[in-house]
């Protein structure tokens, strides 16, 4: 009887461990990395001090000189994709061109968190 329980208790264990995995999201889940040539501090104006955004390699980002611990970004092709951490939720996509040290963002959909315009990076 001992052994039973036992073994039961260890096959639910093992059940809520899978179960768990299971419904953890995963790096793929509509997003890839993080273009490289994103990963810089940005700054609203050239020659500026006051840093806008800065992007990390990680997907995450600081708006204003804050951390947004709540917000990750992904890119896909010239789109930025910005998620909630917890959820995974999709907050909005902007497009994203890079020139040299000149990132240019337009057609921002839903809450994306960028503000469309040109910004340079030092």
């Amino acid at each position: 009887m001992k052994h039973t329980v036992k073994l039961l208790g260890i096959i639910a264990l093992v059940a809520i461990i899978g179960f768990s995995l299971a419904a953890c999201k995963t790096d793929d889940d509509g997003g890839g990395g993080v273009d490289s040539a994103l990963v810089a501090k940005w700054y609203n104006e050239e020659g500026t001090i006051n840093e806008l955004y800065e992007i990390k390699s990680d997907g995450s980002i600081t708006a204003l000189g804050t951390a947004v611990p709540s917000v990750k970004i992904s890119t896909s092709g010239k789109t930025i994709t910005t998620r909630e951490t917890i959820a995974g939720t999709v907050l909005g996509t902007v497009d994203y061109q890079v020139e040299g040290k000149k990132l240019t963002l337009s057609n921002s959909v839903d809450a994306s968190g960028f503000a469309e315009g040109t910004y340079y990076k030092k």
